[in-house]
């Protein structure tokens, strides 16, 4: 399973928590929602961010939209389960 997989999991609406490493090489927690859609301001954007390994994820604490590397990801927490995450592939699922 990798990461597209679990965010299809995940669904539209759906809000989590993705810890990742930022360009900067600092650890952020990140507390999102996807599929949310009230807050565009018009247009589309000009690339796929799924196709160049991006997740897109509104978030809630700075009420913005942020992509999201999938290829940083270490972990994803939803629904009381917690996908640890190596390189883009999910390594372990467990209940929180």
């Amino acid at each position: 399973m990798d990461i597209k997989e679990v965010m299809e999991l995940l669904g539209e609406r759906t809000f989590f928590s993705v810890t990742f490493i930022k360009k900067d090489n600092t650890i952020r927690v990140l507390n999102g929602l996807t599929g949310v859609k009230k807050h565009l301001k018009g247009g589309e954007l000009p690339y796929d961010p799924i196709a160049k390994g991006l997740i897109p994820v509104y978030d809630v604490q700075s009420e913005g939209y942020r992509m999201v590397n999938s290829q940083t990801v270490l972990e994803i927490k939803s629904d009381k389960k917690v996908y640890t995450i190596k390189d883009g592939a999910v390594v372990s699922i467990s209940e929180s």
